[in-house]
């Protein structure tokens, strides 16, 4: 069984990852960084924190292994049915007089929810004879999920559990090859993906919808209350934000945003 591993060897394994990936961990749950640790140590067979924390300032495989797995969000297309029903049913039609629709999936991993975004988006348009355009901008701080993103190939894993509805309209953008799919030129255009830490956003427009789902989790309530206030800056007036279902905005934040639906945990950016 692996030991406990302190606050200061948690320190010295995220300045390892801080010096090779430029990434800054010091604000996340404690907790949930130890437990993605501790996995990486039974992996790599390391008998003690020391010896794991040796292991990987000499070992490049090692430091993306773990820079992967605490970075690791698990996702599919159109995750979360009831969410995306009421981005479906009432976000858009709430916003299909934008000339320009802006959509932001931030902590896009894969690019699985930017995609699946897209899509409805396009389907509306074309059931509803809608005039707005939209583009769809994924980010994430792993260079390689973003790499999958762009490239627009997806096993049938991306596709579990998909409800029938979502499913068709998936069908309709994607073309199938063997044990593959691939999104169409037409989605990858209005879709695009970059490498970002979510602390060093910047947009010179706003969004008329943010989705930032299961990511609040892994921060404490300081940095969480900072992104709300990095995020309200990038939403337009009246603006939707989508959080993961079980997260919620506390005290400090509802300054800045309303309830939508507290089920689904969708907000409103409040008017000053």
């Amino acid at each position: 069984m692996i030991e406990d591993i302190s606050k200061s060897e948690i320190e010295e394994i995220f300045s390892i990852l801080r010096e090779h990936f430029r990434a800054d961990f010091s604000d996340y749950k404690l907790s949930c960084l130890e437990r993605r640790i501790k996995r990486r140590m039974l992996l790599s067979r390391s008998a003690d924190i020391r010896n794991y924390i040796d292991f990987l300032k000499k070992n490049e495989n090692e430091r993306r292994d773990l820079f992967d797995t605490v970075t690791i969000n698990v996702t599919k297309f159109f995750r979360d049915e009831n969410t995306f029903d009421y981005i479906f049913n009432k976000i858009i039609p709430a916003i299909r007089h934008v000339p320009d629709i802006k959509v932001w999936s931030a902590a896009c991993a894969s690019g699985e929810e930017a995609y699946s975004v897209s899509m409805m988006l396009d389907y509306y348009k074309e059931a509803n004879k809608c005039r707005y355009n939209f583009t769809v901008y994924g980010t994430d701080i792993d260079r390689r999920s973003i790499q999958t993103a762009q490239e627009g190939a997806y096993t049938p894993k991306s596709l579990f559990n998909t409800p029938a509805f979502f499913r068709q309209i998936f069908e309709l953008y994607t073309e199938k090859g063997k044990n593959i799919y691939r999104i169409m030129d037409k989605m990858q255009r209005v879709t695009r993906f970059k490498v970002e830490n979510l602390h060093d956003a910047n947009w010179d427009f706003k969004f008329d919808i943010i989705l930032c789902r299961n990511v609040f989790i892994y921060f404490d309530r300081a940095l969480q209350n900072k992104m709300l206030d990095m995020l309200a800056r990038f939403i337009k007036p009246d603006g939707f934000l989508v959080l993961g279902r079980v997260e919620t905005i506390f005290t400090d934040g509802k300054t800045k945003f309303e309830i939508v639906s507290n089920r689904d945990k969708i907000y409103k950016l409040k008017k000053e």
